[in-house]
C-alpha cells in the first residue's frame, strides 16, 4: 500500500512538473523593459466589464478579493502575448493603471480559456 501511494504521489507530481513546464512565458516580467526580448505582444485591447460580477470572474478569485472593482475596471488591457521561442499563445488580462495596481501589473493568465497563470508585481506564475 505504502509503494502505491509513493507511485502515485510522483505521478502527480511529473504530470503537474510536465504542465507548468508548458507554459513557456513563466517568470516573465511584463514591465521589464529588457526582458521584453522574452516574450512578444500581439495584440491589446481595453477590457470593458459589464459589471462586477464579470469583473470578478474574468480577473479570477485572488485579483477579486485584492482589488477593488471601482479603481480597477476602467484600469485592465486584454493583451495576447507568446514567449518568443514559442508559437504558443496566451491571453492576458492585466492592470495597466496605477490607481488600480499601485504601479505594477496584477492579473491572469489564460490558455484556451482556461486560467493558467496570474500576473503579480507584473512576474508571469503559470500554475
Amino acid at each position: 500500500m505504502k509503494n502505491s501511494i509513493k507511485i502515485l504521489s510522483l505521478v502527480l507530481m511529473l504530470t503537474s512538473m510536465k504542465a507548468f513546464a508548458n507554459c513557456d512565458v513563466n517568470g516573465i516580467d511584463m514591465a521589464d523593459g529588457e526582458n521584453q526580448d522574452a516574450f512578444v505582444v500581439l495584440s491589446e485591447k481595453p477590457a470593458h466589464f459589464i459589471n462586477k460580477a464579470q469583473w470578478a470572474k474574468d480577473v479570477g478569485s485572488d485579483m477579486a478579493k485584492s482589488f477593488e472593482y471601482s479603481s480597477c475596471k476602467d484600469a485592465m488591457e486584454w493583451r495576447v502575448i507568446r514567449a518568443k521561442n514559442s508559437t504558443q499563445t496566451y491571453v492576458a488580462l492585466v492592470s495597466v493603471q496605477d490607481e488600480c495596481d499601485g504601479g505594477n501589473s496584477y492579473g491572469v493568465i489564460y490558455y484556451k480559456n482556461k486560467i493558467v497563470g496570474s500576473v503579480s508585481d507584473s512576474y508571469i506564475d503559470c500554475k
